[in-house]
């Protein structure tokens, strides 16, 4: 067995190593975890009843009848009356036009099949969370494709996944019964797509990827600008190839060639968007609401300090391992020295466009609030493998060695925040998990 061989094998043992560390460190906060932010019961709610309203749910699980809250708590195992919540959920989401119907439907044909009538607070919390274990599992697989993708060398990929699935804002997704862990897994899969494409374009990648557009923008409305914007690079990226190919060099047949190399996005976004219809029929009647309105204002009242503050706040989301302040300095020296491709540029590309779709989100959204750019934190953590893998192989492999345990020491013990001022929640106690990013509000039997 040559060496060569050898080595790929030890990546690929590491790699199964770093998935079962994410998954153990998932499954260890989903046992401490004691009670449910609101939005949680909200998930629940909206998936089993027609009768839903954000007025309702405050009354019915307001603090002071919290002792009340656990026995209404109630399942729905019949088949037809599941199809039934499905067809409500497919019409107009349950009256909760501010999102879509796609987790409350997956969540719903989980649940179903958990046939149990009702939840205990542990039983409802394993439910959701095991659901969002195999959303994780599926963003490692697809993470594993794209990182492939893009590394030269194997060697570089199980510390990327290790940044992207042991950081506290991923492990906070598949905490919080939400849609925020299937947005992170389609974000995944919308990235692979969007690196295949960006190398070769062909019919079956182009049908995957507007399976893969569809669900992404099912995941939630600001999901479209992460899909518009990536589509936008793909663009930009086969137009510019098509200008620099094209023999003759006048504006008919520069237009016609820009044309056929990009057409299938048009025909992607077309059918993709014909797809989100079909499965959810208001799936355009969000740009209806208040909240279209909350989201003009706020591009009209854009200012410079607008600007600083919210590159602020979201540069704090991004930049909270200490690694990347104590190695920064260090990294950018060491790879001004030893500046060797090791990744495709197009992994760059990507981090950065996927930051650019986080400022974007936190400049137009109508309150701040973190979880609404959590479902990137895996593609952006790869920003620190990327600089590190531009480092000599010598000084590569003690630092990322350091680079992983500080990620698992500070998954392990995160940096607490008080709970406090959420109108419709109860503190949750001092020892009990959040993450030093998001989910500080829970309810508590």
């Amino acid at each position: 067995m040559s060496s060569e061989t050898k080595s790929v094998k030890l990546y690929r043992v590491l790699i199964l190593v770093v998935f079962i560390v994410a998954l153990s460190l998932r499954i260890y906060w989903i046992e401490q975890k004691q009670g449910l932010h609101v939005d949680e019961i909200a998930t629940h709610y909206v998936g089993t009843t027609d009768l839903y309203s954000w007025r309702d749910l405050h009354d019915t699980y307001h603090p002071k009848k919290i002792e009340t809250f656990w026995h209404t708590l109630q399942n729905e195992t019949d088949v037809h009356k599941n199809l039934k919540i499905l067809a409500g959920l497919r019409k107009d989401n349950h009256g909760d036009i501010t999102h879509t119907n796609l987790h409350y439907s997956i969540y719903r044909i989980w649940t179903a099949f958990s046939q149990k009538d009702s939840f205990t607070l542990k039983e409802f919390i394993w439910n959701g969370c095991l659901l969002n274990l195999i959303f994780f599992s599926i963003s490692f697989i697809f993470m594993y494709k794209l990182l492939r993708l893009v590394f030269k060398d194997e060697k570089y990929i199980p510390l990327s996944l290790a940044a992207a699935f042991l950081n506290t804002g991923g492990i906070s997704n598949t905490l919080f019964i939400r849609c925020y862990a299937l947005q992170e897994t389609m974000f995944v899969i919308f990235a692979y797509y969007f690196v295949k494409l960006w190398y070769c374009v062909s019919k079956k990648t182009t049908a995957k990827f507007t399976i893969a557009l569809c669900l992404t923008m099912m995941t939630g409305y600001f999901a479209q600008i992460y899909t518009g914007i990536l589509s936008i690079a793909l663009f930009i990226r086969h137009a510019y190839d098509a200008v620099i190919n094209n023999a003759v060099k006048n504006f008919k047949s520069t237009v016609k060639a820009i044309f056929d190399r990009v057409q299938f996005l048009l025909y992607a976004t077309i059918f993709a968007s014909i797809l989100c219809v079909i499965l959810y029929e208001h799936y355009f009647g969000y740009f209806d609401t208040i909240y279209t309105n909350d989201i003009i204002d706020n591009l009209n009242n854009i200012s410079i300090s607008h600007f600083w503050m919210t590159k602020i706040r979201v540069t704090s989301l991004y930049v909270h391992y200490i690694i990347y302040v104590v190695l920064l300095p260090f990294i950018i020296i060491a790879a001004a020295a030893n500046s060797k491709a090791k990744a495709d540029r197009v992994l760059l590309i990507l981090i950065l466009l996927t930051i650019l779709w986080g400022y974007a989100v936190m400049h137009i959204t109508p309150h701040f609030d973190a979880r609404f750019i959590l479902a990137a934190c895996p593609i952006i953590a790869l920003l620190g493998p990327y600089m590190l893998s531009k480092l000599s192989e010598k000084v590569f492999n003690p630092v990322q060695i350091i680079y992983v345990l500080i990620l698992f020491l500070y998954a392990i013990f995160p940096i607490p925040q008080e709970a406090s001022g959420h109108p419709n929640c109860v503190e949750i106690p001092n020892n009990i998990f959040r993450s030093n990013i998001e989910y500080t509000f829970m309810i508590t039997k």
